[in-house]
Order: structure tokens, then C-alpha cells, then sequence
């Protein structure tokens, strides 16, 4: 099956799951090797440092989940996990996708865990590092929330706008009515949490809930190279461009409306050569035999 050809439902949801376990097990092998314990902050200073340039000298000193007998997870259980027989070319499939989760996990939350150490508490949250947290900067604004999951559904990679949508927050003229002021506290707080925004139009509690989670296009391009997270996914190739919800919406009617302009021209086609309607469908197919009773 060639990357681009759709994918059966079964296989995509083994991917999904596939991608779930890759990025759960990265996060524990993250506090199995680095922990929770302050080892001062110069430490964690260096680590990011280390993940932002993807420097060897860090990352070599980390081990990421990679299905191989050094760990108590290879390819046998993955099958066994998502039922899958050993040698088929799903499993080879779900360990692709298994292992890219791991790999981007692992250095996220890695990421996050220094982050926590280096980030005064501010007493009034638990601390999950997901992203730059759920604040809201105003009512109704969009906000650098970590629970929007921006992973698309059939490839596990990151959806990121392939373009920026038409109130995007970084246009010029503010159409969303955030004020400079703002709008630029809204960006520092995305970029002190080492994060990214995600689009207003594709949040789960926006205009388009069912669109899916995609970093905004207007921040990625303004600051993809002062973006921890941003950088940890360029490095590792792991962003796939989604258009905006409008856009595809648009697409999308632009290709029934084709569809149904085409009908009405073969409609058009046939009555100025006599065929009756419904007649074409049938043309080329085996007259029925009476039935016997």
C-alpha cells in the first residue's frame, strides 16, 4: 500500500492506538532517566539547549523506547497489544508509527520536565506542561492550550495551517480585536512556555470542532525558530500542513458543486440527443431476463 492510498479503518485505528502507546511509553522513559529530582537548574538549562539543536552531545545520553530487546516492550507485544500477527505489513506499520510517536515524545516531554524546574510555580495549577498551558488571556480569545491535540489521526505527525486563516491573529489590521498590547502578551506567553498557538478556527470548542487541532500558521511563521516545541518538530521532520477550516470547507463544496454541475451538463447533453432521462445510466448493461414464476 503506497503512503498516499486511503487507509482501511482497522489499520488506522492500530496506527492511532500504535501512536498512543509509542508516546506513553516515551514519557515514562523520560522520568526513568532524567526524574523529577533538581539537579540544579544549569542542568535543565543545558538539556533544552541540547533539544533546541538537537545537539548529540545531549540527546546521546538518552535512550528513546525503540522496540529491541533492551526494553520490555519490542514488537512482540506491540502485535500482541494490537492484535496483529507477527510479519504482516500492518505490524511493520504500527511499529513505523510507534516508534516516530516515541521519538517526538520523548524529547517533548523532556522539554516540558525542564521547563517545570526552570518556570517558577505559580501555586495555581498542577503543572502538567501539555504545550503553554490553558490560560486565557481574555474571554473568547484563543488560547496556547497543551490539551488540543494537533497529532492527525492517520499519519500520528503534527497538523500545522498550510496557510494562515482569514481572522488570524497575526494579520495585519487585528481582526479578532485582541488590541497590540494583547495580542503581544498572548505571543510571549506561548513563547516563554517554549510552545506554540493553535488556531482559534480549529479549536475543539470553536467554530469548527470536528476540524481537528492545527498550530497556527501566522505564529509558525513569525517565530518557528524561537519555538522550543516548534524546532523539536522541524528537527524531526514531524509537522504535515492542513488548509485552513474555511479553506477546506470551501474545497469541499467546490467539489460537490463540480460534481453537480457535470450531472446537469450530461443532462443537458442527453435531452439534445434524445435520450431520456434515465436512460443512460442503463445504456451498456444486459437487459433482465423475466423472471418465472
Amino acid at each position: 500500500m503506497s503512503a498516499s492510498s486511503p487507509q482501511p479503518p482497522a489499520l488506522q485505528a492500530s496506527l492511532r492506538r500504535a501512536g498512543h502507546l509509542g508516546r506513553r511509553h516515551a514519557r515514562a522513559a523520560v522520568y526513568w532517566q532524567i526524574g523529577e529530582a533538581s539537579t540544579g537548574r544549569e542542568f535543565y538549562r543545558d538539556l533544552l539547549r541540547g533539544i533546541a539543536s538537537a545537539d548529540p552531545a545531549v540527546m546521546g545520553l538518552y535512550e528513546v523506547p525503540d522496540l529491541t530487546g533492551r526494553w520490555d516492550y519490542d514488537r512482540a507485544s506491540l502485535a500482541a497489544d494490537l492484535q496483529l500477527a507477527a510479519g504482516v505489513l500492518a505490524l511493520a506499520q504500527a511499529a513505523a508509527a510507534y516508534l516516530a510517536a516515541a521519538r517526538e515524545e520523548f524529547w517533548l516531554e523532556a522539554a516540558r520536565l525542564a521547563r517545570r524546574h526552570l518556570t517558577p510555580s505559580t501555586g495555581d495549577g498542577d503543572g502538567d506542561g501539555g504545550g503553554a498551558g490553558p490560560e486565557s488571556p481574555g474571554d473568547g480569545e484563543p488560547t496556547p492550550d497543551g490539551r488540543q491535540d494537533i497529532s492527525d489521526p492517520g499519519s500520528g505527525l503534527s497538523r500545522l495551517l498550510s496557510e494562515r486563516c482569514p481572522t488570524c491573529i497575526l494579520r495585519p489590521g487585528d481582526p479578532v480585536h485582541l488590541g497590540p498590547e494583547r495580542t503581544a502578551a498572548f505571543i510571549r506567553h506561548a513563547l516563554d512556555a517554549g510552545s506554540y498557538v493553535v488556531c482559534h478556527e480549529t479549536l475543539t470548542y470553536g467554530d469548527f470542532p470536528s476540524y481537528g487541532p492545527a498550530i497556527c500558521r501566522g505564529f509558525f511563521d513569525a517565530h518557528r525558530a524561537r519555538s522550543r516545541d516548534l524546532l523539536i518538530l522541524q528537527a524531526a521532520c514531524r509537522l504535515t500542513e492542513v488548509p485552513p477550516p474555511l479553506v477546506a470547507k470551501a474545497e469541499e463544496l467546490g467539489h460537490k458543486a463540480g460534481k453537480h454541475r457535470r450531472r446537469l451538463g450530461l443532462r443537458r447533453l442527453h435531452a439534445r440527443r434524445g435520450i431520456p432521462a434515465g436512460a443512460a445510466r442503463h445504456r451498456g448493461r444486459r437487459p433482465r431476463r423475466p423472471r418465472r414464476d
